[in-house]
């Protein structure tokens, strides 16, 4: 048997897998683990000739590798060549658990074993997902940003033409001071008013008034 278990182990070790010593749930003696180029880790049970004979064995050995399924990426149980054909392989098939039989030749793979992601892994990828997610969602919050301020740009720089444009069309304002010394007022001719104006002292008085209240606007 140990020459047996050394061929089934340099089998895999031939596909440039490492042999790995961790322990599982469930690990027997003759168990093997590896870990291939892809970092996936890959549990191999061989399966005694009392536990395949044995129908209630072998089912309890497939829950307790198909319960590993959180733990490693692929199964597989290892079973002498002759018990290929005469063991029900549907179970392992429906559990996606490999097949390898050996003989004291050769050892080859009967069935592939189903991938399965690991608990870590799930972890991993939910982690990665809401990493991407929160990335695009912050730089959907940027683009936003960007917009706006381009917006505003565009706000001033629009601003800035219409003044210019105001500017170049206003004429400018010209104040007119008027100096007191400026301002004549020639009293009406004597010829052409009434006689109860000539010569009257108030009229001079009025005049200096309506001066006085021109400068004063």
């Amino acid at each position: 048997m140990i020459f047996l278990y050394e061929k089934i182990k340099d089998y895999f070790l031939s596909k440039g897998w490492k042999e790995l010593k961790k322990e599982f749930k469930y690990k027997k003696e003759l168990d093997f683990i590896f870990k291939d180029e892809l970092d996936s880790i890959i549990f191999v049970r061989i399966l005694s000739k009392d536990e395949l004979i044995d129908r209630n064995s072998l089912l309890e050995n497939i829950l307790e590798l198909f319960s590993l399924k959180e733990e490693v990426n692929k199964i597989y149980i290892a079973m002498p060549k002759v018990y290929v054909s005469i063991i029900d392989s549907s179970p392992f098939e429906e559990y996606g658990i490999g097949i390898i039989s050996y003989d004291e030749k050769k050892v080859m793979e009967i069935s592939p074993a189903k991938f399965f992601k690991t608990k870590s892994k799930i972890e991993e990828e939910k982690m990665e997902k809401l990493i991407s997610f929160e990335t695009l969602k912050l730089k959907e919050e940027l683009d936003n940003i960007k917009k706006r301020l381009i917006n505003l740009e565009e706000m001033v720089q629009s601003l800035n033409n219409e003044i210019k444009i105001l500017k170049s069309q206003s004429k400018p304002i010209i104040e007119t001071k008027i100096s007191k010394e400026e301002i004549i007022i020639t009293p009406p001719s004597s010829e052409n008013i009434p006689s109860f104006l000539k010569d009257n002292p108030w009229i001079e008085i009025l005049a200096k008034r309506g001066r006085e209240e021109k400068i004063a606007v």
